[in-house]
């Protein structure tokens, strides 16, 4: 055999050797990959936990007029007397509960009287421990002149928040084990779990109220508050492994 055509084995040998590394390559790299991925499942789901709140926010408006300032600064000072008094039942005595968020006094031309009159006017916030004790409370409200209550938020305790968030977490978790399993076709198990987002319902709303005027009759009904219900919505994703 003359040299051109050892060369030209050696060649081809070479060739031979290359190919078989290149796809021992592939099947430890790609096909490895492949196999890995494909035991693999990553999912996404979200879980939701409803209860009712136990507590409320209330927001009242109070005014005094006269006038002068002193009178009407005195005219509310007497109003918001009767109203802490009024309140403190609802609010197991802690007025701590009883926040002033705003405070104004200013004049105005009564042209009906044709004289200058002066209103103070106070915004204020009460935290209700129960919101069992919401409806009798704008009763007693309504009883009370220059009090006005603006808007009434059910809310959930921060008690409330981290026992319907565990009851979320849970619910995800089966739910996710559920679109990965279907996935799979069959089971599967859960390796690493990030918690994404949480949120709950109501932030401060979602109360209702109604309250009703004299009838003919003559009988006045008693106010009624509708708390409805919270809820607690975790989200969730999961890395899940055939069994």
């Amino acid at each position: 055999m003359d040299g051109s055509a050892r060369t030209f084995d050696i060649s081809i040998a070479a060739v031979v050797i290359l190919i078989v590394v290149i796809a021992l390559a592939l099947m430890n790299g790609k096909g490895g990959q492949t196999n890995e991925n494909a035991s693999r499942i990553s999912v996404t789901a979200t879980g939701t936990a409803y209860a009712y709140p136990s507590s409320a926010i209330m927001y009242i408006l109070v005014n005094g007029s006269g006038s002068s300032t002193l009178e009407a600064t005195s005219n509310i000072s007497a109003t918001l007397v009767e109203l802490n008094r009024s309140i403190s039942p609802f609010i197991d005595g802690n007025l701590s509960n009883v926040k002033t968020t705003s405070y104004n006094i200013g004049r105005s031309y009564n042209a009906s009287r044709n004289k200058t009159l002066y209103a103070a006017v106070e915004s204020i916030r009460i935290s209700i421990p129960s919101v069992d004790n919401v409806s009798a409370l704008i009763g007693t409200l309504s009883g009370i002149p220059n009090t006005y209550v603006t808007s009434v938020s059910a809310q959930l305790t921060g008690a409330q928040v981290n026992a319907l968030r565990q009851q979320a977490l849970s619910l995800a978790l089966q739910n996710a084990t559920q679109q990965a399993s279907t996935l799979a076709g069959g089971p599967v198990s859960p390796g690493n779990i990030t918690v994404n987002s949480y949120a709950y319902y109501p932030l401060g709303a979602s109360g209702s109220f109604q309250t009703f005027s004299q009838t003919v009759a003559g009988a006045v009904p008693e106010p009624f508050f509708s708390a409805g219900r919270g809820s607690v919505t975790e989200s969730i994703s999961v890395a899940f492994y055939r069994n």
